[in-house]
């Protein structure tokens, strides 16, 4: 029997990492586990925008967030996992879990703005994308943690992606 398999998304907001998968052939038909959709869908609930629903109502969005993880993992699917996903650290819990499933983990990493041209783009996109602005310096701590993703954590396979404009 064929392993079911989760594509892994790591990265930095703004590095495409939900544009990638919305136009990628494969990845477009698969449920995708995303505590930034969960919180998306709960801000438009109370209509009100990511920013200000994200303190208030981040814990009911990861819990919403695991259950559908629990789900997909229950019915041994494939499936997009995205989240930034950005150290050894906070990868390494879920890495753990999905491997004890029996699943084979693809690491898609995009990881941080590092050219001027990807700084750039980021910026842009952190303007126009009103609905999910991250204040700049959370942004900032958020790059600064990144430890690029290696098949030693216990990835199948690590691929990297550069920014999409």
């Amino acid at each position: 029997m064929t392993k079911p398999v989760c594509y892994f998304l790591v990265g930095a907001p703004y590095m495409g990492k939900s544009h990638y998968v919305e136009n990628d052939s494969v990845l477009k038909t698969l449920p995708v586990v995303s505590s930034d959709l969960e919180l998306l869908k709960l801000c438009d609930k109370e209509g009100i925008a990511y920013h200000e629903g994200f303190g208030r109502l981040f814990m009911q969005a990861k819990d919403a967030m695991n259950r559908r993880l629990s789900q997909v993992i229950r019915d041994r699917v494939d499936f997009v996992y995205d989240r930034t996903n950005l150290t050894v650290q906070g990868r390494s819990l879920m890495i753990r879990r999905l491997k004890d499933a029996g699943y084979s983990i693809r690491c898609l990493n995009f990881g941080v703005p590092v050219t001027q041209e990807e700084k750039e783009l980021a910026a842009s996109r952190r303007k126009t994308r009103l609905r999910q602005i991250i204040p700049e310096d959370v942004f900032a701590s958020m790059c600064g943690q990144f430890v690029p993703p290696t098949v030693a954590e216990g990835f199948d396979e690590v691929r990297e992606i550069r920014m999409i404009p």
